[in-house]
């Protein structure tokens, strides 16, 4: 354990910092949505891959009593991850869509 919580958390927190320097790294490429969406989707498999791979024993020993001190610490560090991805996202979508579009000039018939 580090800080109290297991090294699956620090890893995925690890995945979304790099989804984030690779949404910051390639903000001006033109092909920035199929990255942001590559990186997003391979940061969202591996969180449920690292979410849903079993963990522990199932069934404790009849001398240990099935507590859990982490667990403010991992919600809270699932949710600012959470929110920092949406966050991503929103923005993403919002410089994808204001794009300036260029005036063309008018042509005049006489």
């Amino acid at each position: 354990l580090i800080l109290g919580v297991g090294q699956g958390t620090f890893a995925l927190a690890l995945v979304w910092a790099v989804v984030v320097l690779v949404l910051i790294l390639f903000r001006g490429s033109a092909k920035v949505f199929l990255i942001a969406f590559a990186a997003i989707f391979a940061a969202g498999m591996i969180t449920l891959g690292l979410a849903l791979a079993p963990r522990e024993s199932d069934t404790p020993s009849a001398s240990q009593r099935p507590t859990d001190g982490t667990v403010v610490g991992r919600n809270v560090l699932v949710a600012v991850c959470s929110v920092t991805a949406a966050a991503c996202l929103l923005l993403l979508v919002l410089t994808h869509l204001t794009q300036p579009l260029r005036a063309k000039p008018l042509t005049h018939r006489s």
